[in-house]
């Protein structure tokens, strides 16, 4: 009965593995237009990096895994509504919400998330969140948070309110937003 119990946890296991790598090879870059670097600093600025619609149309069908390393591009993703590592990702900024401001939010959904190459990859989350303690509409979270190489623990750098500026506290030179004009062949 134990060895079937093991082979039980491990076909769970097996099969979560198996999602979570069909989960990552979905994380695709969206289909890009050619990019106008005015256009890109201006949508990376006025966002904070949050709503960014532009890249370089050298390497608008690239994985982000196979960029070159220095390529301060922030990439739309696509189909991370269901995936478990960006729903961690904002589960975890809610809780620091909730902790630094007495609340009890509910993590309810994903609405999209860009992602930048940095010394591990940087997320621009937006989702939605609930407070339990109050009846009132869902409200919408915007957090950054890096996940750093070799699988080390996700750090958030700041979380808000959409809408809402970034904290005071936060180091705005720490990320390279600005557009990059070196030129990557195909």
């Amino acid at each position: 009965m134990s060895s079937s119990k093991r082979t039980d946890l491990e076909e769970r296991e097996m099969q979560k593995k198996l999602e979570e790598d069909i989960a990552m090879e979905k994380r695709r870059v969206v289909p890009y237009y050619d990019i106008d670097p005015e256009e890109y600093d201006r949508q990376a600025k006025e966002s904070d990096g949050f709503h960014v619609t532009v890249i370089k149309p050298s390497i608008r069908n690239w994985p982000v895994s196979t960029l070159p390393s220095g390529v301060p591009f922030i990439f739309p993703l696509q189909g991370v509504e269901n995936d478990p590592k960006i729903i961690e990702m904002s589960q975890l900024a809610i809780d620091k919400y909730n902790l630094a401001k007495g609340r009890d939010y509910k993590f309810v959904k994903i609405l999209k998330a860009n992602r930048m190459l940095v010394a591990g990859m940087l997320y621009y989350i937006t989702f939605v969140s609930k407070d339990n303690n109050n009846d009132k509409n869902e409200d919408t979270f915007q957090a950054q948070v890096e996940s750093k190489p070799g699988g080390a623990i996700n750090e958030v750098d700041f979380w808000r309110l959409k809408g809402d500026e970034i904290p005071p506290d936060y180091d705005a030179n720490k990320y390279r937003l600005k557009y990059n004009p070196r030129t990557y062949d195909d």
